[in-house]
């Protein structure tokens, strides 16, 4: 329960403004560069705060950390729908309840290698599939409950999912007996001197670069060059979105339990290449183009398995955690932009699609590094 309840907290906070924003502006000015702005930001929040994650697990305690990230987000989610009377102090204000989401992403891998040391594969697949409902849920919910209540309500409501989330997590630190001290200190593990993070955070860097990239630019590239207008676009968004859910609950299992995981990668690559160039290429055709562009993010799912799955300790995967999701978003952060400059420069759609397909090329290749059987704590 504890595992379910913050996986449905880790997006809300971010998909639940962009249907939003002609609601906002009837209160005070969102200018387009400021929605860009607010775009980014979940990604550079997620890298900044999952740098403390493995630090504030050993000083206060795993379960007590998630209680911290939980608090964080429901405060950031009253206080900005509450108390903003300008965009940018919206902004600011989103820092907090970005950053608690921050936190939650770096610290749910070690707890449920701490928790469900046997069951890994499965517990991940569990909270990778309700990752995704986190991210399809708000963004239907949010204009209905706008018409009904005002934006603010509609924001700030999520804070609710967030305090229950911490209840099942304030019982199991009532009950922990691993005493603070006993956990390891200092940074014993640094995972950025290990080659086999690196391929693992590039990537995981990849499928969320690109997912962030679509996600930003893929309804502009449809209403141009695939001659569906705007609602359609959004439906098609949706799609791609949604396309998460089978992946994410597919693809921790076979890495944990698969002998050849190599095909999986493979699998991988080769859609997200096919995806982008054939949105890129083919737009006619994007209604099929987008179910592979969505295969393509299943490289977020291989990435946060692997964190579990080449540590054998939680203070390995906490390690781990931190080191891949706060590198691997500083990257993905890029994406958007880069896209966009792409499109810009070029002129067109085909240079920033040919872009990402050579992000899959390199992504492959890091993960076949990446799914080599070893271990963090072995490394020297």
């Amino acid at each position: 329960l504890g595992v379910s309840l913050v996986a449905l907290n880790l997006r809300t906070a971010v998909v639940s403004l962009s249907p939003l924003y002609d609601f906002m502006r009837e209160s005070f000015a969102v200018s387009h560069s400021a929605q860009g702005i607010m775009g980014t930001l979940p990604v550079l929040c997620f890298a900044a705060f999952g740098i403390f994650g493995p630090r504030i697990g050993r000083a206060i305690g795993l379960e007590r950390g998630m209680v911290l990230a939980l608090l964080m987000i429901a405060a950031g989610e009253v206080l900005r729908a509450a108390l903003s009377p300008s965009i940018g102090v919206f902004g600011l204000i989103s820092v907090l309840a970005l950053g608690g989401i921050g936190l939650g992403n770096v610290l749910l891998p070690p707890a449920i290698k701490e928790l469900f040391p046997d069951h890994v594969g499965a517990l991940t697949s569990l909270y990778l599939v309700l990752v995704a409902v986190s991210a399809a849920a708000p963004p239907m919910l949010a204009v209905p409950l706008a018409h009904a209540f005002g934006w603010r309500l509609a924001i700030g409501s999520w804070a609710l999912l967030a305090l229950v989330a911490a209840l099942p997590w304030l019982l199991i630190a009532r009950h922990s007996h691993t005493p603070h001290e006993a956990r390891p200190a200092g940074d014993a593990l640094q995972a950025w001197r290990w080659p086999t993070a690196w391929a693992i955070t590039l990537l995981f860097a990849v499928g969320a670069l690109a997912m962030y990239a679509l996600i930003a630019w893929m309804p502009r590239l449809l209403t141009e060059k695939a001659g569906v207008d705007a609602a359609t676009a959004g439906v098609m968004l949706a799609i791609y979105n949604l396309i998460g859910f089978p992946h994410s609950l597919v693809v921790p299992l076979i890495l944990e339990r698969g002998r050849h995981p190599g095909w999986v990668i493979l699998f991988a690559s080769l859609c997200l290449c096919g995806g982008v160039l054939g949105l890129g290429f083919l737009p006619q055709a994007s209604w099929f183009w987008i179910f592979p562009a969505g295969l393509g993010a299943m490289f977020i799912p291989i990435g946060l398995t692997l964190v579990n799955l080449r540590s054998r300790t939680k203070e390995g995967t906490a390690s781990l955690s931190s080191f891949v999701q706060s590198a691997g978003y500083l990257i993905a952060a890029s994406g958007p932009l880069l896209f966009g400059w792409l499109n810009q420069y070029s002129g067109g759609w085909r240079v920033p699609c040919l872009f990402l397909a050579a992000c899959g090329v390199v992504a492959g290749a890091a993960g076949m590094i990446a799914i080599r059987p070893v271990y963090i704590e072995d490394a020297k």
